[in-house]
């Protein structure tokens, strides 16, 4: 038997959030184990692709945990599925609440769960990684040069994003309208505030503000500021331009770095509208399913 499928399986029909990239696929699991599971698509996943699940059961949660995996296997009958192998679980609740969930439903055992803080957050996210061994290779995002972020899929920006129908928004949009988090970035920027324009680096995105690294000083709720920067697609970049306020100014002891965390009070995305948002989910599902 190979190493993937050590682990016993039991039935465990769920439905689930699916996400893959910026895309949200709803499927149902047929059975799982503490190393991985099977569940049932319209599509079947390419092999080596990392995915995010959520049961949907667990997504209105105050705080759902999330469950990173890779495609290990593909079948097309008698069903169309996938067999997954876990990578991570991660969740805003307390690492009780994680290890509970594992041994419970997962029935993981010897659960060491690590604490870590959001760089310029006060959150913390509690984290269990599960063993790495066999795991297939998975296929590496495209890069497009330092500060530019990476890019989203090919058709994003055509549609191809699951978009939540009225009362079932998916996990990851609920989590984060409801605590503001941000996810990173790594993007450049420039920055306008009165007669001053100066270059930033946004280290942290999210869909209601932003932290941007820079030796600038100004003053706590100064309105106006303007930050434009671009969303790199796959097919071209997007301008977006954010009027800002300050919300908090760090020295560097909070993130190491000097910065100031800004609150968006609106957005200029020109023709592509909503693509902020689509974008900002993209790099919560980077953040949330890379090892």
């Amino acid at each position: 038997m190979d190493e993937r499928r050590q682990a016993a399986r039991r039935p465990f029909g769920e439905e689930v959030f699916t996400y893959l990239g910026a895309q949200r696929l709803d499927s149902t699991t047929t059975d799982i184990s503490s190393s991985g599971a099977f569940f049932v698509t319209s599509e079947p996943l390419p092999l080596g692709e990392d995915i995010v699940l959520v049961f949907k059961k667990q997504a209105s949660h105050e705080e759902p945990v999330f469950l990173a995996a890779r495609v290990v296997r593909r079948q097309l009958s008698p069903r169309t599925g996938v067999g997954v192998r876990w990578t991570r679980a991660t969740t805003q609740g307390s690492p009780q609440h994680l290890e509970w969930f594992l041994s419970s439903v997962l029935g993981v055992v010897g659960i060491q769960v690590d604490q870590e803080k959001e760089p310029d957050r006060w959150q913390m996210t509690s984290i269990y990684r599960f063993p790495e061994e066999g795991l297939p290779p998975t296929p590496q995002a495209e890069s497009v040069g330092e500060g530019q972020g990476q890019r989203l899929p090919q058709g994003l920006i055509e549609g191809s994003l699951v978009e939540p129908v009225a009362g079932e928004e998916g996990a990851i949009t609920r989590q984060i309208a409801r605590s503001g988090l941000r996810a990173p970035a790594g993007l450049s920027a420039v920055l306008e505030a009165a007669a001053e324009t100066v270059d930033v680096r946004i280290t942290h995105l999210g869909a209601t503000g932003m932290f941007v690294e820079t030796a600038l000083r100004l003053p706590r709720d100064l309105t106006g500021i303007k930050v434009t920067f671009t969303v790199p697609l796959k097919s071209q970049d997007v301008k977006v331009t954010c009027t800002c306020r300050v919300t908090g100014i760090d020295d560097g002891t909070t993130s190491g770095t000097p910065g100031l965390d800004l609150e968006f009070v609106s957005v200029d995305e020109g023709a592509h509208r909503g693509i902020l948002r689509k974008y900002v989910r993209w790099l919560h599902f980077r953040a949330l399913s890379t090892l």
